[in-house]
């Protein structure tokens, strides 16, 4: 092939890559930066495995990109909160407040079951403990809760 010919395509090339850059710092979403500058996504991931440079600026710009489209989310946020948005309010609320969050705590228990022997076992450490009588009235049938 021509020389010149290979210099163009690379220079192409090259303005491409910047463009894309570009794009992925303002709309930090691979597909469309890859439509809005004319390149298939194949292309785009082929020029992310040959190039190193190229890749690290592009996971820069896709950084840059969605705290760029995290900011004014957050904009429109304190927007809707100031015009008294109750939806907006509330998220606000529920997602920056500790006291409102209200996330339910999850707990991971296991139930033990004891064997009969366990049950044995332990029935005689207790009638030889140090307090018996409360234990009896503990297990008493006459003072278990009745249900009616």
């Amino acid at each position: 092939m021509n020389e010149k010919y290979l210099e163009t395509v690379r220079n192409k090339q090259e303005e491409e890559k910047q463009k894309m850059i570009e794009v992925l710092k303002e709309a930090p979403v691979i597909a469309f930066a890859c439509k809005k500058i004319g390149i298939g996504r194949s292309t785009y991931y082929r020029w992310i495995e040959e190039d190193e440079k190229f890749k690290r600026e592009s996971e820069e710009a896709l950084q840059d990109g969605t705290a760029f489209v995290i900011g004014i989310g957050e904009v429109q946020l304190f927007r809707m909160v100031k015009e008294g948005k109750m939806p907006a309010i509330s998220f606000l609320l529920r997602h920056r407040h500790a006291a409102y969050g209200g996330k339910p705590e999850k707990v991971n228990s296991q139930i033990e079951v004891t064997t009969p022997e366990q049950d044995e076992i332990i029935r005689k450490a207790m009638e030889s403990a140090i307090f018996p009588s409360i234990i009896n009235l503990m297990t008493s049938p006459d003072n278990l809760c009745q249900t009616s």
